[in-house]
């Protein structure tokens, strides 16, 4: 079945990464392409990327080990949605809004890597911070979606303004 499908093991593995990449990245782009307040769209981004990390558990290790060892595979997979694009539209929108001391590639790399974290370190967080107290659960990830939200937000809109805008 498996060759007659993807004629190989190497068909059927790049099969399963545009797979796990089509979960989340169409998604997050039409978040992040919304015609709505900057402010609007980072708590929607927010919410949908540990919605689809805490329904698929094992997607966050996933992503790391496979960009880890073989990032072209999933940089070519990743250009494929156009993040130039997107990346334009938030310059244009912090620029609106008079953010100056952020990129919207570091804003991107700050609200992704602030979702994906604890889902990489979730055996450790689950073990030594909770104990047997709490596991990451439904409120665990409520909890998350609003402080990261929160904290996104009020460092944008409550940073100094005089710091120097960094472009890519």
């Amino acid at each position: 079945m498996l060759h007659y499908y993807f004629r190989s093991k190497e068909k059927l593995y790049i099969a399963v990464c545009q797979e796990v990449m089509n979960i989340n990245m169409p998604k997050m782009a039409s978040i992040m392409l919304r015609r709505c307040p900057l402010a609007d769209r980072i708590r929607a981004f927010v919410s949908a990327e540990i919605d689809v990390l805490a329904a698929n558990s094992y997607l966050a290790q996933f992503l790391v080990h496979e960009i880890l060892s073989n990032s072209d595979r999933f940089v070519q997979l990743f250009n494929d949605s156009n993040p130039r694009r997107m990346i334009r539209i938030i310059e244009h929108d912090l620029y609106r809004e008079g953010i100056h001391h952020i990129s919207a590639v570091d804003l991107m790399m700050d609200m992704a890597s602030m979702c994906i974290f604890p889902f990489i370190i979730k055996p450790v967080i689950e073990q030594v911070i909770f104990k047997d107290d709490r596991i990451m659960d439904d409120h665990f990830f409520a909890q998350r979606k609003q402080h990261v939200s929160d904290f996104i937000i009020n460092a944008l809109y409550h940073e100094n303004r005089k710091t120097v805008h960094r472009r890519p």
